[in-house]
């Protein structure tokens, strides 16, 4: 798969890089950053510590100090971005500063009984694993001092995906059953464009079938994502005849304007 041959690449060069000391994998929940910076990370026998969910500027500077030349992965890390002072710490931690000898010293600027020390020089490496990056302010700021890597899985990606993991006995026991849901799901995912599909939902639909085996299909399809009309709608009308022969049985169909039939046309093409 694609995106894990890329981030496979972009580890080895971030171990390697006497230029960048941090990289950002950014995507949207549920699809496997986590479990799969985890899985290259053992596959490499690579050591490191993790930080994760909430937490305050302080305790990343602590936790920054306790482990200052390994690898540091933060996870769920949103909320950092929205902190300028964490973001500072950061950003020291991961380049060095003007005058500063290619060293990246980290200090906090105020007075803390709960801190050892008020600064340090930090030698690591940073892996942050977060859903969306800030395309201005701090968050491009650090972007522009790291390897960033969106992993965005087209729908034959997905598909792979959710195949690929309902298929691995460590994670699903009942690999057959597994799959069973997998193919309800990804006949659901397809009929929504993917819209709220992912990883997650098929441990959900696995743990129901396991619990409800005699009805968890029906249940299961309640709480899926329900088809996109407009886009069945497009994909109806637009096999045959000219482009504004299309419109025109589009626009029968469900009333909409050219601009949204041309919008769903570009999103279909772009797959």
């Amino acid at each position: 798969m694609k995106h894990l041959e890329d981030m496979r690449a972009l580890v080895d060069l971030l171990l390697a890089s006497s230029n960048f000391h941090s990289l950002i994998v950014e995507g949207a929940p549920g699809w496997g950053k986590s479990s799969a910076i985890d899985k290259l990370l053992r596959e490499k026998s690579i050591s490191f510590v993790a930080l994760g969910s909430y937490t305050t500027p302080l305790r990343l500077f602590q936790f920054l100090e306790k482990n200052p030349n390994g690898l540091v992965v933060i996870d769920d890390c949103a909320g950092i971005f929205g902190d300028s002072i964490a973001m500072s710490i950061l950003k020291a931690a991961t380049w060095p500063s003007s005058g500063s000898d290619g060293t990246r010293l980290v200090t906090w600027g105020t007075t803390s009984e709960k801190l050892s020390t008020q600064e340090f020089f930090y030698d690591g490496k940073i892996i942050l694993l977060t859903n969306l990056v800030p395309e201005s302010g701090d968050g491009a700021a650090f972007t522009s001092r790291s390897l960033h890597y969106c992993v965005t899985p087209g729908p034959l990606e997905m598909e792979e995906l959710i195949h690929s993991v309902a298929s691995t006995p460590s994670v699903f026991p009942n690999t057959a059953l597994a799959n069973e849901v997998a193919n309800v799901l990804i006949e659901r995912g397809r009929a929504a464009n993917f819209r709220g599909v992912n990883l997650r939902t098929l441990q959900l639909g696995y743990e129901m079938a396991n619990t409800n085996p005699a009805s968890w299909k029906i249940l299961f399809q309640r709480l899926l994502p329900t088809a996109d009309p407009f886009r069945l709608a497009y994909l109806s009308t637009s096999t045959t005849g000219t482009v504004e022969d299309q419109f025109r049985e589009f626009h029968r169909a469900t009333g909409l304007s050219r601009r949204t039939f041309f919008y769903y046309k570009s999103r279909e093409s772009s797959k």
